[in-house]
């Protein structure tokens, strides 16, 4: 493998035309947890190489690459001056194109979406900003972004991302790709890519900026590193369990008109059959379901002694829920719950990884640090490159998977012991 010794990582701002380089400090973020690649450059008054004072205004349009790879398309949001008597210093801020979804409203005819998949409305919502929306080829997620629970057909055209990044137009061929949303609300007010995150969120998926400015949609850790994390220069560990519970029950509840239909006929019910219709409607019309979390409810340490600890949860399901989807939420709370009881954020050196690419965010990669007494496969939440006089790193925010999969797992990933008795999935002994 390369190593990163032999990267110049040098960082090239692109705006109308003209290329600057020669920063005093670099930091470019990225995050599945927010829709826009960020990055702050501080610079003298004149570029280096070039002899021609220097004018960037906020809202030119800017491309930022990394050793030649595009790392951000968007536009300067901000400029900051600071002078002095001897130096004289400006600081550039900005973002991908997906930061004007996030400061925009949406804006729709009539503010509603009628007879329309999810990914119609999602290409509708973006296609004035000029920005393209692109989904996985291996997984269902245009099926799965426009299945939200509703009748109807109607295709919708995608751009499917092949594994070199590069985006092309293809239609949902599963029927569920097919269904159309009856009535979809917008809120006044209410952000373009919060409407675009409401709508993900209805299949389980993440969306997030790409470097060519057009947006991501995917499930959580949709790729993984075929390595482990290299040697870190710095981590901080941060492991949880406070808002972890031994028991989840969930209480849904629905509507349904036709349920208990015998139609204009008079019905004479014995007390017996009273009793158990009244058990049938409340189980139809207000679902519930128990999943629990061994973990908790049982704790064995690594010395083989066991803690039974009771911590329940009630978990309320948003909108109208069936026994099977209240089982899922309660299952999806518990996974969540775990996912967010550890936290790891690791510095390595320089920008690349060891297969010489750029780190990048919503990939899967195995962490096994004696000294965090940690060996487990966890997801690459946010990556920030950073350079400035104390070096050129990395620092990436890492958890499991779980902690940003809408969609539940099984219980015996949400902390069930495998193998020895008292070994964690995250822990080593």
């Amino acid at each position: 493998m390369t190593q990163q010794t032999d990267y110049p990582n040098l960082v090239t701002l692109e705006v109308d035309g003209l290329t600057f380089e020669g920063w005093k400090s670099v930091k470019v973020t990225q995050s599945i947890k927010h829709g826009a690649i960020a990055f702050g450059l501080d610079v003298t008054e004149r570029w280096y190489g070039r002899s021609e004072a220097w004018r960037i205004q906020p809202g030119a349009s800017a491309r930022l690459f990394i050793d030649g790879t595009l790392v951000c398309t968007g536009y300067v949001d901000a400029l900051e001056i600071q002078i002095g008597e001897t130096e004289h210093t400006v600081n550039i801020s900005g973002r991908s194109k997906a930061g004007d979804l996030i400061d925009s409203s949406t804006v729709v005819p009539g503010g509603n979406f009628r007879g329309a998949d999810a990914m119609s409305i999602i290409s509708a919502i973006v296609k004035p900003y000029g920005i393209g929306i692109h989904t996985d080829p291996e997984s269902d997620a245009p099926s799965r972004v426009a299945n939200a629970r509703f009748n109807g057909k109607g295709a919708a055209i995608v751009k499917k991302t092949s594994k070199g990044g590069k985006g092309k137009s293809g239609t949902g061929a599963r029927s569920a790709g097919r269904q159309r949303i009856g009535n979809f609300e917008i809120n006044q007010g209410e952000k373009a890519y919060d409407t675009i995150q409401r709508l993900c969120k209805l299949s389980g998926l993440l969306v997030f900026s790409r470097p060519d400015g057009d947006l991501q949609i995917a499930r959580s850790g949709s790729d993984r590193y075929s390595f482990a994390l290299p040697h870190v220069k710095h981590a901080a560990a941060k492991f949880d369990w406070t808002k972890r519970f031994s028991q989840y029950i969930a209480k849904g509840q629905q509507s349904d008109p036709d349920f208990g239909n015998v139609g204009s006929a008079a019905v004479v019910w014995t007390n017996a059959q009273h009793a158990a219709y009244v058990k049938k409607a409340q189980a139809h019309l207000a679902p519930s379901a128990t999943v629990n979390d061994p973990a908790i409810a049982n704790y064995t340490s690594p010395t083989g002694k066991t803690t039974t600890r009771y911590r329940p949860c009630i978990v309320r399901p948003e909108g109208p829920t069936d026994p099977g989807v209240t089982l899922e939420r309660a299952q999806w709370q518990m996974s969540r719950d775990y996912g967010e009881s550890v936290n790891l954020k690791v510095t390595v050196q320089g920008f690349h990884a060891p297969d010489g690419s750029l780190w990048q965010v919503n990939r899967l990669i195995r962490v096994t640090d004696d000294r965090l007494n940690l060996d487990h496969e966890l997801l690459i939440a946010s990556v920030e490159h950073r350079k400035d006089a104390s070096g050129t790193v990395t620092e990436m925010e890492l958890a499991p998977q779980g902690a940003y999969t809408p969609e539940p797992v099984s219980a015996t990933s949400a902390g069930k012991s495998t193998g020895k008795a008292g070994t964690s999935p995250l822990w080593t002994r």
